[in-house]
């Protein structure tokens, strides 16, 4: 099976810190009942309760990366609940996500690219640059990913901060493996021909960097449109489909 080891080892922190199953599991229940009564720090404060719950789960199941988002988070402007919830946001899809993406259950996942899949329709309905920015553009610069978070509607910030935490609460310590020659094999036989013509001719985009470059539009409708087609797909292909182009895009930009 091949494993995208391209990609930071995402249990290792649980891992290292010698959390097996059952004692992640009793982790994961601890953040929960932390979210409800332990004093958030005074840079989350004014957060909504969604993004609190997702800072306390990650500071019981990695404390190294809380405090990494909470420094981030207090070297900007605190006086603004709405531009704190934007930031911790953007903090969160590229300093958490792409750790749990790996870890967390097949449904989990599901229930991420749903919201991904309204994310891309709100930057596509914005502008086709927003949307291609937010695929494939850079991960580290840190006030454009602040300007595309800012263009997503409130609900679905805290849809998305809900489905961070269900990947946090769903994750087992060792990362799922991703066979990337039966990804390709499913979308190339189950969903690329399910896909309009005009979108099935332009599927060269999720191959090539160049491609996608070039064809920015075509970028955006066919990721978009092949989200749409594997959330449904039922069993462990649409899952490890949805791991692969999940992860591609969080590596995108690097």
């Amino acid at each position: 099976m091949y494993k995208m080891t391209h990609m930071p080892d995402p249990g290792r922190s649980i891992r290292a810190a010698g959390v097996g199953r059952c004692r992640l599991a009793a982790a994961m229940a601890a953040g929960l009942v932390l979210a409800a009564c332990a004093s958030p720090p005074a840079v989350l404060r004014d957060l909504e309760p969604e993004a609190r719950t997702v800072a306390r789960v990650l500071r019981t199941t990695d404390r190294a990366a809380f405090d990494a988002l909470i420094a981030r988070m207090a070297a900007g402007d605190v006086s603004d609940p709405t531009q704190q919830a934007i930031r911790f946001h953007a903090y969160l899809r590229t300093g958490v996500v792409p750790t749990y993406v790996p870890l967390a259950s097949d449904e989990a996942i599901r229930a991420y690219v749903r919201v991904t899949m309204t994310e891309i329709r709100e930057l596509r309905d914005a502008s086709y640059a927003r949307c291609f920015a937010f695929l494939f553009g850079s991960r580290t610069d840190e006030a454009e990913l602040i300007r595309l978070e800012a263009t997503l509607s409130p609900a679905t910030r805290t849809a998305a901060f809900r489905a961070i935490a269900n990947l946090m609460t769903s994750a087992e310590p060792v990362p799922v493996s991703v066979d990337e020659e039966a990804v390709w094999h499913v979308l190339d036989n189950r969903i690329v021909p399910a896909l309009p013509a005009w979108l099935g001719e332009r599927t060269m985009v999720l191959r090539d960097a160049r491609a996608r470059d070039l064809d920015r539009t075509a970028a955006c409708d066919v990721t978009a449109a092949v989200y749409a087609a594997v959330v449904d797909l039922p069993g462990p292909d649409g899952a490890a489909v949805m791991r692969y182009l999940l992860a591609r895009q969080m590596m995108a930009g690097l």
